[in-house]
């Protein structure tokens, strides 16, 4: 892709007034000029661009503004809409980028009541948090290996000093939080995208008192979305529940060192004992463990590099629009 070399914000005005269900939020538009080193063919790479120069001209700006940023001059309106289009006869190198800025609209209230429901960008990824009806904390259950016992400078192994295998187990109980919230259109593309998948980044998880949980820490186990049919006056709306799961671990894989080969001057060699293949313990760099060396276990720290190993893909949990 070609690099960013230049944002320019060239225009900005407001769009009608005020919200007539909220009473507030303004409504604006900031138009931005984006320049590429060369053919940039894409929409999305020109509504995200980010200017990495060491420095910025003063007339010039970072960075085209993420959804759901505030507006600098009203903080009741936030980034809902983004487009972008080539300037003619640049070949792609310059893209004018429109930035929508509004508040959320919910559900008119009709005669049958039922709850606010905010726009999710028609289905696709909520592009501004979005207000919960529900929020709750549980806990989920997992079987835990234990490789030390009490006090902690004893290792869970046999009496010749091997891990046991199956090893013993403990029952853990971690925090689970729970995301209930009414949005007018549910896309199950949107929860494809996020089920499953890790936070790429480190992610405030919870705001008050502030917790943010660590890269790769926290992990989507369901979305699910439940649809309220209209009734008189009342528009129909999807009860959208978000399930997220944290692990102080780290969602990856430690596994123990171990295998039916090692290395012998970076040459592959069958372990053997008594001339009989076995599977035996690995030293974290490629070699046999020595007879009474302490296992390890492939956690990515030196001399283990081949380690952890994430099974899970990763996304940008920002996309889930969560009001933490």
């Amino acid at each position: 892709m070609p690099n960013v070399t230049a944002i320019y914000q060239v225009a900005d005005g407001l769009q009608g007034g005020l919200d007539i269900e909220t009473r507030f939020g303004g409504k604006y538009t900031h138009v931005f000029q984006v320049e590429f080193d060369g053919t940039n063919g894409s929409l999305w790479y020109a509504i995200a661009a980010v200017n990495l120069a060491d420095s910025i001209p003063s007339d010039e700006v970072f960075a085209i503004p993420e959804y759901g940023t505030p507006h600098p001059e009203d903080e009741t309106s936030f980034v809902v809409e983004k487009t972008a289009d080539p300037v003619p006869d640049s070949w792609g190198r310059v893209w004018k980028v429109t930035v929508r800025f509004a508040f959320p609209k919910g559900l008119t209230q009709g005669t049958g009541g039922g709850p606010p429901a905010p726009s999710d960008n028609q289905g696709n990824e909520p592009p501004f948090p979005l207000p919960n009806t529900h929020r709750s904390w549980s806990s989920w259950t997992r079987q835990l290996a234990k490789r030390r016992a009490y006090p902690l400078v004893n290792l869970v192994t046999n009496s010749a000093g091997d891990p046991f295998s199956p090893p013993l187990t403990v029952e853990d109980h971690l925090p689970q939080v729970t995301f209930v919230r009414s949005q007018t259109t549910f896309n199950p593309k949107w929860k494809s995208e996020f089920e499953d998948r890790l936070n790429d980044r480190d992610f405030k998880i919870w705001s008050t008192p502030e917790w943010t949980a660590p890269k790769w820490s926290l992990k989507v186990i369901s979305i699910t979305g439940d649809e309220t049919a209209a009734t008189g006056k009342t528009p129909a709306w999807w009860t959208v529940t978000i399930v997220i799961q944290y692990n102080p671990d780290l969602w990856v894989e430690k596994p123990l060192d171990q295998g039916g080969r090692y290395l012998v001057a970076g040459v592959k060699t069958k372990c053997l004992t008594n001339g009989v293949p076995v599977v035996a313990l690995l030293d974290g760099a490629g070699g046999r463990l020595a007879d009474g060396g302490t296992p390890v276990f492939l956690d990515g720290i030196a001399p283990a590099t081949k380690g952890p190993y994430r099974l899970n893909l990763d996304a940008d949990f920002r996309g889930l629009a969560l009001t933490v």
